[in-house]
């Protein structure tokens, strides 16, 4: 399947978007306003200093460069002067929004003022927080822009007229800033590049089968057209696999035979039965629309070779939408997959559907909610072999930006939990998709081409990494048994 990369806002400068909309009327409010508080922070202010001062601040008579001409004057006779600094920072605060910069030049106007006296004015705390707030500097931000909700004084000139709605701005940024750091874990990663499946070129949209000895995955190559005479860069797709030898490694790989690779359409994003006869995949085909058309398809192994590739059901695929990137589950009757259908949502949806064992047919799809699916996308599900763990990618639910993996787990009801953002420095400010664990629950595996995440470990473009996850983010450890088990011969034929 092709990959794309659907960047979207990161959750905190959605925020800092409509904090800077409603934050309008507040720098107005400001400039409307004349006269000092009721009490100064020092009464050995000189006249002289005083009568700047008050110029400084007087907006129906001085415009703005007069006023921080006058402001400048006074700090210069009056350098600890906390009420001067106050005005300063606030009229560089309203021009900082009307440029539509940070509000960095403000801090050391008001870090020196609420150092000389803490009570001098609310405001340096909102605008301090939010400085480092936008600089994601959570702790700091938490610190100063609770002291700003704590903020309490008689004297109401202390306060914005648009105090309220600055109180409510700066409570939604102290709850981001707060989750965004419970996000951060301190875990160990150390993201190790799988040797074989890696090469120079880019691979992606891995699975690893359940027993672990086989990679399913896809590659870009060059196209081979022996009809053309010149070189050409361009790139088709590839269907591969690649088995683990003896000491774990795995090979380089090699196309997946007929019938898979047989024509120009993307086959990929795939998963296996728990048995290994059943491989479920997605393909891009053209099938007389305006585009081409994603569904999920499945082929069987048998005596040696695999079957017909055929679709899975008209029950689960879209006839006209995006249908994809199915991960089934351990008892081979239970189907995860993508889907942009309508009646979702968000953009991108995750669904699941099951089998009847007796008849082989497939039921209608089921959205698996809202505890799961947002307003945003979800995509590229991995349900373990434990059937109780499911790993997924969205850009819907609180994230570091772009697509984070998060992971769910049914509870003893059966209901999907309220899904966990695995953390940093796992996720980061880039897509993170594609994500499995391995049988044993010890290894995480995701293709990347980040170097920053990746540590310039990479064989070439896209590759496929594992590293040891860690215990609160593993599914339960299972074990397979191998043996014979009699059921009904439809109950895992796609």
């Amino acid at each position: 399947m092709s990959l794309t990369l659907n960047m979207a806002f990161t959750n905190r400068f959605i925020l800092l978007l409509i904090l800077l909309v409603f934050f309008t009327p507040v720098i107005r409010s400001q400039e409307d306003e004349s006269g000092g508080p009721s009490k100064f922070c020092r009464d050995d202010i000189s006249k002289k200093a005083m009568a700047l001062y008050e110029k400084g601040i007087d907006r129906k008579k001085y415009k703005k460069p007069e006023r921080l001409e006058h402001l400048q004057k006074c700090l210069q006779l009056e350098p600890e002067f906390p009420e001067a600094l106050v005005a300063v920072g606030l009229e560089l605060a309203a021009r900082c929004k009307l440029e539509e910069k940070p509000f960095t030049p403000t801090l050391p106007f008001f870090l020196k003022a609420i150092s000389l006296c803490p009570q001098v004015h609310s405001e340096p705390y909102y605008y301090i927080g939010f400085d480092y707030y936008e600089r994601l500097m959570n702790d700091s931000a938490i610190k100063y822009l609770e002291k700003f909700i704590a903020f309490k004084d008689d004297d109401q000139k202390k306060f914005a007229k648009d105090w309220s709605l600055e109180v409510k701005q700066a409570k939604l940024m102290v709850k981001s800033a707060k989750k965004e750091s419970s996000l951060r874990k301190n875990v160990l990663f150390n993201p190790v590049v799988v040797t074989g499946v890696s090469t120079e070129r880019d691979e992606y949209l891995a699975y690893i089968s359940p027993d672990d000895k086989t990679c399913y995955f896809t590659r870009r190559v060059p196209m081979d057209n022996k009809n053309q005479v010149f070189a050409s860069d361009k790139e088709k797709e590839q269907f591969m696999i690649a088995r683990r030898d003896k000491t774990g490694t795995f090979d380089r790989g090699l196309p997946m035979e007929p019938p898979f690779n047989t024509t120009d359409d993307n086959q990929g994003g795939c998963s296996i039965s728990i048995d290994n006869k059943h491989l479920y995949f997605a393909m891009m085909k053209q099938e007389g629309g305006l585009q081409p058309n994603c569904d999920i398809y499945v082929s069987d192994y048998s005596n040696g070779s695999w079957g017909e590739i055929r679709k899975v059901s008209a029950n689960i695929n879209d006839p006209k939408y995006w249908d994809s990137q199915p991960s089934i589950a351990s008892d081979g009757v239970t189907l995860y997959f993508a889907s942009d259908r309508p009646g979702g949502y968000g953009g991108i949806d995750l669904y699941c559907c099951r089998k009847d064992p007796k008849t082989g047919e497939w039921s209608k799809p089921e959205n698996l909610g809202p505890t799961i699916n947002t307003k945003g996308d979800e995509k590229t599900p991995f349900i373990h072999s434990d059937s109780e763990t499911l790993y997924f990618s969205s850009n819907g639910h609180f994230g570091f930006g772009a697509y984070d993996i998060f992971y769910t787990r049914k509870n003893e009801k059966g209901e999907w939990e309220e899904p966990e953002n695995i953390g940093s420095p796992i996720n980061g400010p880039t897509d993170d998709t594609g994500f499995l664990v391995s049988r044993d629950s010890k290894t995480g595996y995701f293709f990347s081409f980040d170097e920053g995440k990746v540590k310039g470990k990479g064989m070439g473009r896209y590759d496929l990494f594992g590293f040891e996850l860690y215990k609160e983010a593993r599914p339960q450890e299972i074990q397979l048994v191998k043996g014979v088990a009699k059921m009904d011969s439809t109950a895992l034929t796609g």
